[in-house]
């Protein structure tokens, strides 16, 4: 399908979605990737019960590329050991019930 096929209409839609919320609330709030992909998707007539399917195919990539990142440029035990030296634990998970 061409660009000039898809209805606009969804995504118009959602463009007015955002701008109701934005005046409602007095701030704007962005549109996540997943609500414009939905628009896209139905511009282009894919059928609805199928669109959850794009939405966990882009996690997966997304995932695949933190994993990637991850295996390159270490960063996560770094930012576990700063979390726990620096910030108290303040819940009871670990105290054991009385018998």
């Amino acid at each position: 399908m061409a660009h000039e096929e898809i209805d606009k209409r969804p995504i118009a839609m959602m463009q007015t979605l955002g701008q109701y919320v934005d005046r409602n609330y007095r701030k704007h709030l962005t549109i996540n990737a997943t609500g414009a992909t939905a628009a896209v998707l139905m511009g282009a007539a894919v059928p609805v019960r199928i669109m959850r399917g794009f939405a966990v195919i882009s996690r997966a990539a997304g995932l695949v590329a933190h994993v990637m990142e991850e295996q390159q440029n270490p960063a996560g035990r770094h930012i576990w050991d700063l979390v726990d030296n620096n910030i108290p634990y303040t819940g009871n998970a670990l105290i054991k019930p009385a018998p």
